[in-house]
């Protein structure tokens, strides 16, 4: 069980701005009580946070013919360098 303190800060939100984000279309901006930008929400289906961009270059680089790298030999690559 998670205490207070290893709880991610939170905003509870209102019927109608639960429905406002759930309705969405895209991102949402979000904006104090004087008007200025003090950050964005998606909605739910869009969590993932990849843009069509993204996907479109992770595409691209999954057809290239290489090389590839697994974690392991990257991770043993950049420890041989500190060695250097």
């Amino acid at each position: 069980m998670a205490t207070a303190s290893q709880t991610a800060p939170h905003i509870v939100l209102s019927i109608e701005q639960v429905r406002l984000l759930r309705d969405a279309k895209g991102e949402i901006e979000l904006r104090g009580p004087h008007g200025a930008k003090v950050g964005c929400a998606k909605p739910q289906d869009d969590l993932h946070g990849w843009t069509e961009e993204d996907i479109r270059l992770a595409k691209e680089r999954l057809a290239s013919p290489g090389p590839w790298y697994t974690t392991a030999e990257v991770l043993a690559h950049l420890k041989s360098l500190e060695t250097k």
